[in-house]
């Protein structure tokens, strides 16, 4: 591999559509393991994070890039759980 295609490689590892994608994916298998075995220690949030910190690790991608790469996940997870707020609320004042 030349230099560039190992560059190329790089910019698409740190790229948001690669971040959001592995994010988006390890969460799927992480519910299928959940719904497989039913654990509460196996939660698919708990094993997300476990596999994210690994692949970022293993990938060698600081948090700040990540983070910076998965804003889109981060804006519509904002906005449903202002959506998810708003009924609850209205239900607490009945």
């Amino acid at each position: 591999m030349t230099e560039l295609h190992i560059k190329s490689l790089l910019e698409l590892l740190h790229g948001p559509v690669f971040l959001t994608g592995i994010s988006c994916l390890i969460f799927a298998l992480a519910k299928k393991i959940n719904e497989k075995t039913r654990s509460i220690l196996l939660h698919p949030v708990l094993l997300t994070i476990a596999a994210l910190i690994m692949v970022l690790r293993l990938l060698d991608i600081d948090y700040a890039t990540y983070r910076n790469g998965t804003t889109f996940i981060k804006f519509l997870l904002d906005v449903s759980v202002v959506a998810l707020a708003i009924p609850l609320f209205h239900q607490m004042e009945t």
